[in-house]
């Protein structure tokens, strides 16, 4: 049996990943408007695709972020920056599936927020799940 502290560390370095690479997602996606139609549909403006920001840097980055360090400092803390970070990622993924079936486009939103969700949802329970 692998040690809940191994999990930790990994779910740690996850989650940090993962805000700093989404924070790298929506710089691009701020500079470069080619880039928008693979995560949204073509009838969407782009205005639909940045009212998502918000929410996203609150629960999906801020969140992630504070979960990653609360894991390293004291992972029994944890429990609530993950389970709002977690719950935002799988509205976020069920939000891009929906929207993939409607249109037929977007498809790498919806992978990669799949992804996401998945993963950090694993992880979170690995890391700090029911004793």
């Amino acid at each position: 049996m692998i040690p809940r502290a191994f999990w930790q560390y990994v779910a740690a370095f996850y989650f940090a990943f993962q805000t700093v690479c989404a924070t790298i997602w929506w710089g691009l996606i701020w500079l470069e408007p080619r880039l928008r139609p693979l995560f949204r549909p073509q009838q969407l403006p782009d205005p639909t695709l940045f009212a998502l920001f918000l929410p996203d840097a609150v629960l999906f980055l801020g969140m992630g972020a504070w979960s990653a360090l609360l894991l390293l400092q004291n992972p029994a803390r944890a429990r609530v920056p993950l389970a709002l970070h977690i719950g935002a990622s799988l509205y976020a993924a069920l939000f891009c599936i929906g929207q993939t079936l409607l249109s037929g486009e977007a498809r790498d939103a919806a992978i990669l927020m799949t992804l996401c969700a998945s993963c950090g949802a694993f992880l979170g329970w690995k890391a700090v799940g029911s004793d």
